[in-house]
């Protein structure tokens, strides 16, 4: 299996959120990293080899700025994860939004740039610490929120989904061992594809990612079908740094929509496939 080096990761955190400010002590206690002479938003910027580790002081999603100073191979996102349901979870994802919605950050109908074998490549190290990660869910979410712009891709690495999740030191020990595997390991090349309809949570990708030789790039939950536009499609592809080749559909989470998304992917040459 081809792999790939990894040379400039940057882990961004934010001082607003207190899983990130959690994760961030994690990795500064655990792995090493150095303070560095360097400052952005004046905050200082730390360092462990190629992997650096900056804090905002904005809300992480607003990050559309981080281009005018860095320009690394991908930036990872260390993040709190709400929900309404509250349910305690390990949560990974990439940034986009399918709408023209944008309140919560990022440009309206505009995806990020995605890194499937990252995501693969966390999501199994995370998976293999589910024994001790006690009481929660690990869970793939659907493409969602900012930023959107930036010109490397972008993963969401999560904490949730209430405030004592997101002070659970275990849980930061946790989420900063599996990622720092997963960025000073050479990441393993896999097959690529998009996602199409389920619930927010799939587990049927995630099973995918987890079980098979395939990885995910965006990700477009049944809520945002009937959002989906050819160039936004387009986006899911072109915006992937990896190519393309596979549609994954979860065919009975399609919904009212599943005859008009036939209809765009035909155009799109990819190869349909029903999990």
């Amino acid at each position: 299996m081809h792999t790939t080096e990894n040379k400039n990761c940057i882990i961004v955190a934010s001082r607003k959120d207190p899983a990130s400010i959690n994760i961030t002590q994690a990795l500064i206690g655990r792995f090493g990293f150095q303070m560095t002479d360097e400052r952005f938003e004046e905050e200082p910027i730390y360092s462990k080899n190629s992997i650096m580790l900056i804090c905002l002081k904005r809300d992480a999603i607003l990050a559309e700025h981080l281009d005018e100073k860095f320009s690394p191979d991908f930036y990872v996102f260390v993040s709190r994860h709400t929900s309404s349901k509250g349910i305690p979870s390990l949560t990974a994802h990439f940034p986009g939004n399918f709408s023209e919605d944008n309140s919560r950050g990022g440009r309206p109908k505009e995806l990020a740039h995605t890194y499937p074998s990252l995501l693969k490549a966390y999501f199994k190290n995370l998976w293999q610490r589910r024994n001790k990660a006690k009481g929660y869910r690990i869970a793939l979410e659907a493409t969602h929120h900012g930023p959107t712009s930036l010109r490397k891709p972008v993963l969401y690495v999560e904490i949730g989904s209430s405030e004592r999740e997101w002070k659970d030191q275990e849980a930061a020990l946790l989420v900063s061992d599996a990622l720092m595997d997963t960025v000073t390991d050479p990441i393993p090349d896999c097959k690529v594809g998009i996602g199409f309809g389920g619930p927010h949570y799939s587990e049927k990708f995630a099973e995918l990612i987890l079980g098979s030789e395939y990885g995910l790039g965006a990700i477009a939950s049944k809520y945002a079908l009937e959002h989906l536009e050819l160039s936004v499609l387009r986006q899911m592809i072109e915006k992937c740094v990896e190519k393309v080749n596979h549609a994954f559909l979860d065919w009975k989470g399609l919904g009212a929509q599943k005859a008009a998304l036939l209809k765009i992917l035909e155009e799109s040459g990819l190869k349909v496939v029903r999990v």
